[in-house]
């Protein structure tokens, strides 16, 4: 579904060029949903949040949503009377609409690169996510387990440059500064144990968009995991 979500962005190209504000829409926590924020905020594309605290008001528009895309999901964007869905597909049309293709890779092997880095920060963000719903596995299983190698690896693909690629900042960097800071809330102690990543999230965190928005009414501290989640954060 993400990758026909993608698709179906595409084919709706002419909205990129509207003025029209964006709507997103999400869940009332930050989730899987907080790294679409960041790229909004970052490329200064003006937008207006719907959120959702229950199912059953997600339930009503969805249908109305599925007439324009049937990959409707949240989270979403709403571009004039065009919809897009899932996350992936989300950051491609908000780089694209922004004129910022750079931020996608800037030729083919920078693109192959990203592809390969986003799909070990979306394997560090599903493992933290292991702990939203009951798990017999602890905060200390995860980090050990499965989020310490992980760091790991990312440290050594930032050695020697401020972000993921070479080239210059990406959507993923986006999406790697959200699973940090999930990783701050559970463990405080891990991140300080890997310099050049506290030294990135730093670095993420001084960007004038992003330090603006955080100081802004549009940022959550918390929550990042629903309600009925066992792990109240």
């Amino acid at each position: 579904a993400e990758y026909m979500g993608f698709i179906y962005s595409l084919q709706a190209s002419k909205h990129m060029d509207s003025n029209d504000k964006i709507t997103y829409g999400y869940w009332y926590i930050r989730g899987k949903g907080e790294q679409n924020k960041l790229l909004l905020e970052y490329l200064g594309l003006p937008y207006d949040q719907k959120i959702y605290n229950d199912f059953p008001t997600w339930a009503a528009d969805k249908p109305k949503l599925e007439q324009k895309n049937p990959f409707a999901n949240l989270p979403y964007i709403l571009d004039g009377d065009h919809v897009v869905g899932e996350s992936e597909a989300i950051h491609f049309y908000l780089c694209y609409k922004a004129r910022r293709e750079d931020m996608l890779g800037r030729d083919e092997e920078e693109r192959v690169v990203l592809r390969e880095v986003n799909g070990e920060v979306e394997a560090l963000i599903n493992d933290l996510f292991r702990l939203e719903f009951t798990t017999p596995l602890t905060i200390e299983d995860v980090m050990r387990t499965y989020i310490r190698p992980s760091l790991t690896r990312l440290s050594k693909q930032l050695e020697g440059h401020d972000y993921l690629l070479p080239g210059g900042i990406s959507y993923v960097d986006f999406k790697f500064f959200e699973a940090l800071e999930l990783i701050f809330v559970m463990d405080a102690t891990v991140i300080p144990s890997f310099p050049i990543i506290a030294a990135f999230h730093t670095r993420i965190l001084n960007l004038p968009q992003i330090d603006a928005y955080r100081k802004s009414d549009r940022f959550k501290v918390k929550p990042f995991f629903p309600n009925f989640s066992p792990l109240k954060i």
